[in-house]
């Protein structure tokens, strides 16, 4: 490529943290793109992090050469105000905030993640003449419940009909994409870079956080939403006491301070007063740092609730394929995608699924993964994995599809 080419990446989610579109602007950027990411701030994600200066000089040093730029709603502070009255405010403030960054910052290629910044980045297309690339993380017509899919449906079909690439995170979606809308959607899974066995630092967890090896550790990574994600689920299993020399630890990112509220006060409602006791929220971690503190947990958990939405039943998380390559058993929902990915694999069982709404199911389970012999079966099957979920064919693939768009 004699020209460098510039590629402004979209998203309305907070960046620090987002190991997809980190790895996506690094892989532009090694291919020799100019890469930009825009993206919306969010000070009560960040009031979270207790690392946050850490955090910052990480994500900095990740993507160096890429050049980030923060939106920072001021309307947010007035959130306490008549609802329709603050929305319709900051709707006008992101419009004009979004515009003025988009027209400053000319490029060849606008790469949308999720669905939101489409129709910002439609308008720089049809000023500069660049070209649109859609990236779905997740089914983005179910991502706001029932009540939205059709209008979603119209938006995504003129999002879609105006990129020149479409991508998304898994089969599943991408069939259901392609019907929809009769084009053409490349899967790029979300998935770590390669980290060989004898590279991780296994003693970390352990170490960093004074945890004895008699002590059995379940992790949860990822999001926190209330519900959504099966912490709740865990909690009140860990109440049992067979349970007793369990440990939950929730490496955690979106807002923590009310997921911690939220936590607390499930508990007391449900009279949880040992479990409680034994959850510990750590990190947030950057994306390259989270396979070496998960390994030292005995369980990773994948509990997405199947009756919320469409998106907790066609789901191939990162934190999946961070878990296959930490070496670590996994506890999944038993969805529509996950025994596909713990079950029919090609090489063996790499932990277990549950029927994720169970408390005693999940117990069973946990119980289940953390025998001795069944540990080390899903961890030698997970470490034979490992090399074939990786990100580097994922990137490879990225790279390749910008390039038949020149």
């Amino acid at each position: 490529m004699s020209v460098k080419k510039r590629v402004c990446m979209l998203s309305f989610s907070p960046m620090l943290f987002d190991a997809r579109i980190q790895k996506e602007a690094q892989a532009l950027r090694d291919a020799g793109y100019l890469v930009k990411n825009i993206y919306l701030e969010d000070q009560r994600y960040l009031s979270g992090i207790k690392n946050l200066t850490e955090a910052q000089e990480n994500y900095n040093r990740d993507m160096h050469g890429i050049q980030t730029i923060a939106i920072l709603l001021w309307t947010k502070k007035f959130n306490n105000i008549w609802k329709p009255l603050y929305h319709t405010f900051m709707s006008i403030e992101l419009t004009f905030k979004l515009l003025y960054v988009l027209i400053t910052n000319k490029a060849e290629y606008y790469h949308i993640h999720d669905l939101e910044p489409g129709l910002f980045a439609w308008v720089g297309k049809f000023i500069y003449g660049g070209k649109l690339v859609y990236d779905a993380h997740e089914n983005e017509i179910h991502r706001h419940g029932p009540n939205r899919v059709g209008i979603l449906s119209k938006y995504e079909k003129f999002i879609v009909s105006n990129s020149s690439l479409n991508i998304t995170v898994n089969e599943d979606i991408k069939l259901k994409m392609q019907k929809l809308h009769n084009k053409p959607v490349l899967e790029i899974a979300n998935r770590p870079k390669y980290i060989p066995y004898d590279h991780i630092d296994r003693e970390r967890l352990r170490t960093e956080f004074a945890l004895r090896y008699d002590q059995k550790v379940i992790m949860y990574v990822g999001y926190v939403i209330p519900w959504l994600r099966g912490v709740e689920i865990v909690l009140e299993a860990l109440e049992h006491e067979s349970m007793n020399d369990c440990v939950f630890l929730i490496m955690g990112v979106g807002r923590l301070d009310e997921f911690k509220n939220h936590l607390k006060n499930y508990a007391e409602k449900k009279g949880l007063k040992n479990a409680i006791k034994r959850v510990l929220f750590i990190g947030p971690y950057s994306p390259d740092e989270i396979v070496h503190y998960l390994n030292g947990a005995d369980v990773s958990m994948l509990l997405y609730q199947s009756d919320q939405s469409f998106n907790q039943t066609n789901n191939a998380p990162n934190k999946l394929y961070q878990s296959i390559m930490a070496r670590t058993p996994v506890l999944a929902s038993h969805n529509e995608t996950f025994p596909v990915y713990i079950y029919g694999n090609g090489i063996g069982k790499i932990g277990e699924t549950v029927r994720e709404s169970s408390v005693d199911d999940v117990r069973m389970k946990i119980l289940t993964i953390l025998d001795k012999d069944n540990q080390e079966l899903y961890r030698r099957n997970a470490n034979l994995l490992a090399q074939e979920v990786s990100w580097e064919a994922e990137a490879s693939k990225l790279i390749e599809a910008y390039e038949l768009l020149n």
